[in-house]
């Protein structure tokens, strides 16, 4: 089964960015976050789509 939220610390690590700023992604909309209980997540999806939102504008300003 694929997996679907990650704790703020795995998005630390799949980023490879600080806890300040994975909260300040959050606030700004850039990352989904969700609690599950007292627990808060960030969901894998929205990871992969921030970082395919930067690639994207990286390769856009290539051309």
């Amino acid at each position: 089964m694929e997996k679907l939220l990650c704790s703020i610390d795995d998005a630390v690590e799949s980023l490879g960015v600080s806890r300040p700023t994975i909260y300040r992604l959050i606030r700004q909309g850039e990352l989904v976050h969700v609690n599950v209980g007292r627990r808060g997540f960030v969901t894998v999806g929205s990871v992969h789509k921030f970082v395919d939102r930067l690639t994207a504008a990286k390769q856009g300003g290539a051309k």
